[in-house]
């Protein structure tokens, strides 16, 4: 192990060991993990007995990785609150695997379809998959929409790296990459029913839940789990701020601002249409 690795793993023994509810703790693991930013590609071990790897120590997994050894908390415990032992998760925008991993080790006989479009994302992807040896973890190469056909996709710099969008960024030129319906990659692999749906899609919520209708009104409609931010819904084309929340509330959904540990929050009763949020949808009564 080189000096760097063992300055790295240190200084990750001491923020960790910080409490996770002093304020300023993101604050000091950044400062903290500064002076490795150099290191690319590099991994860092969670706290559920994997070792993840990623593109470089800049990007925001690797903060929170660094830090709590655990990314999005609060996601992740939401996700496991509605997976069952041997139910079906399906993680849009699936990223490095920071949560699919994590519920993998967690729900070892459960199905975990990970969607994910960027082939640079995927081929780290598919690493952490067999490095932490997730059997139960597979991979749909796609962008999640409404319809089958090729549409652009913009890609994010390394520092941002899984936070590519169908809507323009970062001056980015676009490539050319397939979408597909969820419903028709879930029928491909002959699963019908999902416990949990993860959407992180930068803005296109609206649109991979279109392509999701049949399991959106099936008998055991799915938990989904996404995220509200109004200037990336509003700067995709065709839509406005609260679409995706308007769809869901009229399939009969009743909304929620994620909570603490995965638990509701708030109701949210109409569309947000400004601000951020993490937002917990489901059908189904959810008793805590």
């Amino acid at each position: 192990m080189s000096g760097a690795s063992v300055a790295l793993r240190l200084a990750r023994s001491i923020v960790r060991a910080i409490p996770d509810g002093l304020p300023g703790k993101t604050r000091m693991a950044r400062l903290a993990l500064r002076p490795f930013f150099q290191q690319a590609p590099a991994c860092v071990p969670d706290a559920f007995g994997n070792v993840l790897h990623l593109p470089s120590l800049k990007e925001p997994i690797a903060l929170g990785l660094f830090a709590f050894g655990v990314y999005e908390a609060d996601t992740l415990w939401a996700i496991l609150r509605h997976l069952s032992l041997t139910g079906v998760f399906v993680d849009v925008g699936a990223n490095i695997g920071a949560l699919a991993i994590p519920v993998a080790a967690q729900r070892p006989n459960a199905r975990i379809i990970c969607i994910e479009p960027d082939p640079q994302i995927v081929s780290v992807l598919e690493r952490n998959i067999i490095v932490n040896k997730r059997s139960n973890v597979s991979i749909a190469r796609c962008v999640a929409g409404a319809t089958q056909r090729e549409v652009f996709f913009y890609k994010a710099p390394i520092d941002k790296f899984g936070m590519g969008s169908l809507g323009p960024q970062f001056g980015a030129s676009p490539v050319t990459l397939q979408q597909r319906r969820l419903d028709d990659v879930l029928d491909e692999l002959a699963i019908d029913n999902v416990d949990v749906v993860k959407l992180d899609v930068e803005g296109a919520e609206l649109s991979a839940l279109q392509g999701l209708i049949q399991r959106l009104t099936s008998a055991r409609p799915p938990v989904i789990i996404f995220e509200f931010a109004d200037w990336a819904e509003v700067r995709i084309g065709g839509q406005a701020a609260g679409d995706a929340q308007r769809l869901l509330l009229s399939l009969g959904y009743r909304l929620f601002r994620l909570g603490p540990r995965g638990i509701r929050g708030v109701p949210i009763r109409r569309p947000m249409h400004s601000g951020s949020a993490m937002i917990l949808a489901t059908v189904s009564k959810i008793s805590e």
